[in-house]
């Protein structure tokens, strides 16, 4: 692990909306991690549980949790990630999700790898889950995998989202002039859209194929349902504009029937 003098700040953005059953946990997998110079940044979208007290309890405990509550519910995760990252100090931006969980290590494993590797923005193979007691042997463990990487193309990317939003690092200067698109159109597919925006500018994109994030199945899950995903990711295909204004075309199919066919490949091997 690194000397404290050279930690670089990670500022944690956490999206909330009704999260009561899951938060605690997502918020014990982040202030029980190794790497400790973080701030984590929870952006309430007018819960009507008791996710503020949750919350509010753990502040207590650490003052590197920070709160901010919208005015009005926004309906979508892009407003409040957008939100948090506004307000964000680190030099580092890391997201995840209200029921999400990290490995322990996640945020000293996959910045030691970024800085090795000289990059800007990295991301990390996941593990479904249902019950948490299903992974807390894995996640609570010490690390010991041999670590593979790989670096992810723009077009590798237009024919699969192999980058899930809770296991993004990157740097804050990425994030300055482009964000997360705020259309409700977009939703559940926002970060698909900024993930090719960044890339497409020349950004490398390191993925760790290793499993630091364990990702929670639930029957509230907005991405969830296969038919509407389909029908959203035709349609980012078909808007989706380049940096020189010109649309994807003809190539739109090429990609989307590449998107039907690794998604029947994830279906049959379990990964939903």
């Amino acid at each position: 692990m690194e000397k404290k003098s050279n930690m670089s700040l990670v500022s944690i953005i956490m999206p909330n909306y009704n999260g009561q059953d899951y938060i605690a946990d997502t918020i014990e997998s982040i202030i029980n991690q190794t790497y400790r110079n973080f701030e984590l940044i929870i952006i309430d979208d007018c819960s009507t549980d008791d996710s503020i007290n949750i919350i509010k309890r753990f502040q207590k405990k650490d003052s590197r949790i920070k709160l901010f509550q919208l005015n009005q519910n926004s309906g979508r995760p892009a407003i409040p990630r957008n939100y948090g990252i506004k307000y964000a100090n680190g030099d580092y931006i890391a997201f995840i999700d209200s029921d999400d969980i990290w490995h322990k290590q996640k945020l000293e494993i996959q910045l030691s790898i970024m800085k090795k590797n000289g990059v800007s923005f990295s991301c990390t193979s996941l593990k479904n889950f249902k019950n948490i007691k299903d992974i807390e042997k894995i996640y609570l463990k010490k690390f010991n995998e041999k670590i593979s990487i790989e670096y992810l193309s723009f077009n590798k990317l237009l024919k699969k989202n192999t980058i899930p939003n809770s296991s993004v690092i990157i740097k804050k200067n990425i994030l300055k002039n482009v964000k997360f698109i705020e259309d409700m159109r977009y939703k559940a597919i926002e970060d698909y859209h900024l993930w090719l925006k960044i890339s497409e500018k020349g950004i490398k994109i390191l993925k760790i194929n290793n499993t630091l994030l364990f990702y929670r199945l639930s029957q509230n899950s907005i991405s969830k349902s296969k038919l509407s995903m389909l029908k959203k990711i035709y349609m980012l295909y078909s808007e989706y504009e380049k940096c020189n204004g010109e649309k994807l075309g003809i190539y739109k199919y090429y990609f989307f029937l590449n998107y039907i066919y690794f998604s029947i490949i994830r279906v049959i091997k379990g990964k939903l």
